[in-house]
């Protein structure tokens, strides 16, 4: 995002100020740094961890996609292919097979990672990075970077091939396209943001909040223009309107061009109109999307129809379908560092000190956060703060940028203040390395305790499969009856695992380990809530955050796995409804491991 001249006030100079000769060095050294800093970081996660919940999903779209140019299976679960095509080329390219053997499957998702670390993660830290050397100079770009690089969030996401880090820095590239424009209104710029913006999309289909953002910014510019009357707002909003409407258009066809210039039918076959808009109104929505229409508009509606419908979600005991509006403020407040939660508190009083030389990149940034945060307070969807990873970025950038303005004659307080909060921030990271993942703050979460807080990817999707091999063979075995939140195939990782609800009685009294993802155990995707018992048990050992490993030699165990196994016939699905066996699924790399009924 460029700068702009009005309200810029200039650092001033100082004795911290380094020569020219030494900030060019310190202008190369810094970024090496930050990429040094994300290679290393991430590279500790893809040495211990095992391939989380949707990189599996994500592998086999890219078998598909890379094997036999199909992205029906991205469509059908409404995944954009962007994220997909960035980090899955070079394993699905070195796989001959459509199905994926256990000893290829762990060095698959490794080389994935790898694409991520290089292709995401490093943008992630430097793109907000040399946004701000433009802006503030290098002491401010250095902090903001220093924040990135030590936040567990952005670590964690940046480590594993998802699609949430991959989401964040094309929204960060369309916003700083959008302000470029905003700035500088040409249509090479206008086409520009477009096609940028549609990369987003094309990214995680999250990104849709830009458009309201593009027609709010355009519309307050107009206003200002025109004369304070009715008749002159009127036409400005109108102009924006237009506008909008043009950029979505640039952006919908460069989304369309990544999904290869595909057509596809928007709504499912047995889909019903909800009681809302049933009718002729549910009647002509429904013929509509059983039109073959671009393959983004059905990613666009299934991310909607998603997020109204909600998902399985455990929050601090309670568990819901449909969701909370206060999940993602007590997620921030659980999982966000002392650092982060410093910027948060203090940015209203930076922007407030600031409110008159707030220039059009604060201004679009503050809209761009205003907008997300409405989406998940009002979203239905609550399975992790990784949908609010977009969240940190801004806030940093936010922040620094306001506080670099009020202390802008006095550097020296404002590098004291930064250095604190990048120590803050650095320690929060190396108590929690590699396990960046199931970070939680001691401020608001006891030691040990997230599971009583948060589920889902928050702590545990399906990623300590190493370490539960390294506590199996420390207790001269590499077998447990497993309960795991994941879809990685164990053996992939040296586990000869039996299912927790397997029908084999033999097979299931031969386990001595039984091994239970906190997922699980919190009764979140399970019916009837049939590991109640094991949470009032201690745990003979804590396998990372995410798995709790019992000894059923012990005759409470064993009574709780008698009553947890009783509740298997009525387990997988309520009546119409059908599980997914090993057999239904294509490629063969999602073991049976999840229990999911195809009608929830």
């Amino acid at each position: 995002m460029s700068d702009s001249s009005h309200g810029h006030l200039p650092e001033a100079p100082g004795p911290s100020t380094p020569p020219p000769r030494g900030r060019r060095a310190l202008s190369v050294l810094v970024p090496l740094l930050l990429a040094a800093l994300v290679w290393w970081q991430t590279s500790l996660v893809r040495a211990t961890t095992s391939a989380v919940f949707d990189e599996t999903s994500y592998l086999s779209i890219a078998l598909d996609l890379f094997h036999h140019g199909r992205l029906a299976r991205a469509e059908d679960s409404a995944v954009a292919p962007l994220p997909v095509m960035v980090a899955y080329w070079l394993p699905a390219r070195s796989i001959s097979s459509d199905r994926v053997a256990p000893p290829e499957f762990a060095h698959a998702v490794f080389q994935a990672r790898i694409a991520q670390a290089v292709l995401v993660g490093l943008p992630l830290v430097l793109l907000p990075y040399c946004w701000m050397v433009r802006r503030r100079g290098l002491l401010a770009a250095s902090v903001v970077g220093a924040l990135l690089v030590w936040s567990p969030n952005i670590l964690a996401f940046s480590a594993v091939a998802t699609t949430d880090a991959c989401f964040v820095v094309t929204s960060l590239g369309a916003l700083a396209a959008i302000d470029a424009y905003l700035q500088h209104s040409t249509w090479r710029r206008f086409v520009v943001a477009g096609i940028v913006t549609g990369i987003a999309l094309a990214a995680k289909n999250s990104a849709l909040f830009l458009i309201p953002v593009v027609f709010v910014a355009l519309a307050f510019a107009a206003c200002r223009r025109v004369p304070r009357s009715p008749g002159g707002w009127t036409r400005g909003v109108g102009g924006a309107a237009a506008h909008t409407v043009g950029f979505a258009v640039v952006a919908l066809v460069a989304a369309w061009a990544i999904y290869g210039f595909g057509m596809t039918q928007v709504l499912d076959n047995n889909w019903t109109p909800p009681a809302s808009i049933r009718g002729p109104i549910g009647d002509v929505v429904k013929y509509v999307g059983m039109m073959r229409l671009p393959s983004p508009l059905r990613g666009i509606v299934g991310q909607l129809m998603h997020s109204r419908g909600g998902q399985p979600a455990f929050l601090m005991g309670q568990r819901s379908i449909r969701g909370w509006w206060s999940y993602f403020p007590l997620a921030f407040l659980f999982k966000s560092t002392p650092a982060e939660l410093l910027l948060a508190a203090t940015l209203p009083c930076l922007l407030w000190f600031t409110r008159k030389n707030l220039d059009v990149p604060l201004r679009l940034l503050l809209l761009s956060l205003g907008f997300v945060g409405v989406t998940l307070v009002s979203s239905s969807l609550d399975i992790g703060i990784r949908h609010a990873l977009i969240v940190y970025p801004m806030l940093i950038l936010l922040a620094v940028d306001c506080a670099s303005r009020v202390c802008a004659r006095h550097p020296r307080a404002f590098a004291a203040v930064a250095a604190s909060l990048v120590a803050l921030q650095c320690a929060s990271a190396v108590s929690t390395a590699p396990r960046y993942l199931s970070y939680f703050n001691a401020l608001f979460t006891p030691a040990g305790q997230g599971y009583t807080r948060l589920a889902d990817s928050n702590l545990d999707w399906g990623q300590d499969l190493p370490t539960l091999k390294k506590a199996l063979t420390s207790r001269a075995t590499d077998r447990a009856l497993l309960a795991y939140f994941g879809a990685a195939p164990p053996l992939a990782y040296g586990i000869h695992a039996v299912p927790w609800n397997a029908p084999d009685e033999r097979a299931v009294s031969a386990c001595r380990w039984v091994a239970i993802s906190a997922t699980l155990l919190d009764g979140v995707y399970l019916r009837w809530d049939p590991f109640q018992e094991f949470r009032g048990l201690t745990p003979d050992a804590r396998v990372a955050d995410s798995l709790f490993l019992y000894d059923s030699q012990l005759v409470e165990v064993r009574r709780a796995l008698t009553r947890a196994r009783s509740f298997i016939a009525a387990q997988p699905c309520p009546p119409g409804a059908t599980t997914q066996s090993p057999g239904d699924l294509q490629y063969g790399v999602i073991s049976p491991w999840y229990i999911r009924c195809s009608s929830q």
